[in-house]
Formats: structure tokens, C-alpha cells, sequence
């Protein structure tokens, strides 16, 4: 029926009939397939955090700076800030401004998220890395990566640091 009315209406040879008959039968018994499925991306939050270089300076250079550091920072990001030995030596200000962008991050996806450190997030497990080209990205692991995987959402990250403050941006995305 489809093939005799396209054939009389639209003039189609029949030989490309055959051709877009295959492609009306791929399409509707694939109705997932990427033909007819929309993207829809939502904002699921925004957060925006600062921190103060110093101040971060002042915390990992103290006495419980280690301890600071283990709580706070994950594997990658300790590496990253020279702070996997035992006394760290005291931050130069690009690491130190690092630093504070890193936390900030912390900080900001938190607000995004909306839950602040009530829910099931440690702030180590919430890690701000560098990607080759530079630039910052997410890392979740336990019960981040769990919350994460939960509510389908994909994490944006922008960092700046001047004049002694370092800044983050957080933005949640889901897909509908």
C-alpha cells in the first residue's frame, strides 16, 4: 500500500521505493534510534564559589596542613599541588592559587548540586584535575560518583585566579 501510493503521489522510481521503504522499516522498529530522538539538556544547578589564595596558603602550610590536605584534596589533586609527603614545603603562589581554585570547585559544585556537604559527598572524593589541553574537569568517585550516576547529571567546570582570590563555576546538566 505504501509503496503504490508513494509511487502514484510523489513519482518515485520503484527501485527507490525499495530503498526508502528499508529506511521507514529501520526507523520505526528502532524508536531509539538516533532518527527521531530529541537531546533535550537541563540545567539541573549553577554554583559559583571563591577563595582566598592565602588563606588556603595559611591552611596547608600550618601544622595540620597534612591533615588539611588528606581531607580535602583528592589523589590526583594532592599529587598535582605537591602534597603527597608528610611536611609540605611552603606553597609558592601559582600553587597555592591552585589550590584555592581547587577548593573553590569543591565548593561550587556543592552549591550546584544543592545539598552542601549534607548529602552522601566527601570533599575529597570531589576532585578538580587538568586535562592535558589545561583545562579543568570533574572527577568523581564514591558516594559522589554514585550521586552523580543517580541523577544522570554531567559536570562543566570553569577556574580563574588574580589578585589573590582564585574563582570556580559549576554547572549541572541532565539530559531529558
Amino acid at each position: 500500500f505504501i509503496v503504490h501510493d508513494l509511487r502514484q503521489n510523489f513519482k518515485f522510481p520503484r527501485r527507490d521505493l525499495h530503498i526508502l521503504l528499508k529506511f521507514f522499516r529501520f526507523y520505526h522498529a528502532n524508536q531509539q534510534s538516533c532518527f527521531c530522538r530529541k537531546r533535550h539538556i537541563m540545567i539541573y544547578g549553577i554554583g559559583c564559589d571563591l577563595c582566598s589564595t592565602a588563606r588556603m596558603a595559611k591552611s596547608l602550610g600550618g601544622a595540620h596542613g597534612p591533615a588539611f590536605a588528606a581531607r580535602v584534596f583528592g589523589p590526583s589533586e594532592r599529587e598535582a599541588l605537591g602534597l603527597t609527603g608528610g611536611i609540605p614545603d611552603p606553597l609558592s603562589a601559582h600553587r597555592s592559587a591552585s589550590a584555592a581554585a581547587d577548593f573553590a570547585a569543591k565548593e561550587a559544585f556543592l552549591k550546584a548540586a544543592g545539598t552542601g556537604l549534607a548529602g552522601p559527598f566527601a570533599l575529597c572524593e570531589i576532585e578538580a584535575v587538568r586535562l592535558e589541553s589545561g583545562a579543568p574537569e570533574y572527577r568523581f568517585s564514591g558516594g559522589s560518583a554514585r550521586w552523580m550516576a543517580a541523577h544522570g547529571l554531567r559536570a562543566s567546570l570553569s577556574l580563574s585566579h588574580d589578585g589573590g582570590m582564585a574563582l570556580a563555576f559549576c554547572i549541572l546538566e541532565t539530559e531529558t
